[in-house]
């Protein structure tokens, strides 16, 4: 059941696999400085960290960027976005399930 339940979560926080869009109400103000710096990380295919206090803005950023992905044309189903604050207890084993869920074949036919 527990799977189940993080299964309907990822879906619920990933909506542009079905609309190929980031809902207008994900996006709050534009911090472009922000965006191209992680635009700028993900050329070089590191791993970048974002870092701050509770509500200062980190999903906020990271669904622009997504946005910013979609609007050059990645493929939606490529964007995978997890929150640890998601799962109930946050631990490796509910993460790889995360990835395992998203890297199923099926889930990539449904969002077709």
């Amino acid at each position: 059941m527990l799977v189940i339940m993080i299964n309907k979560r990822i879906i619920e926080k990933n909506p542009w696999w079905l609309t190929g869009k980031v809902p207008e109400g994900l996006l709050g103000m534009q911090r472009n400085e922000y965006l191209d710096k992680i635009s700028r990380e993900r050329e070089s295919r590191k791993i970048l960290a974002i870092l701050g206090i509770r509500r200062c803005g980190k999903s906020t950023i990271i669904y622009q960027a997504i946005d910013r992905l979609l609007e050059e044309g990645v493929d939606p189903k490529y964007i995978f976005y997890l929150s640890a604050d998601d799962l109930e207890e946050p631990s490796r084993e509910h993460l790889e399930n995360g990835l395992d869920f998203w890297s199923c074949p099926r889930l990539r036919d449904l969002c077709t």
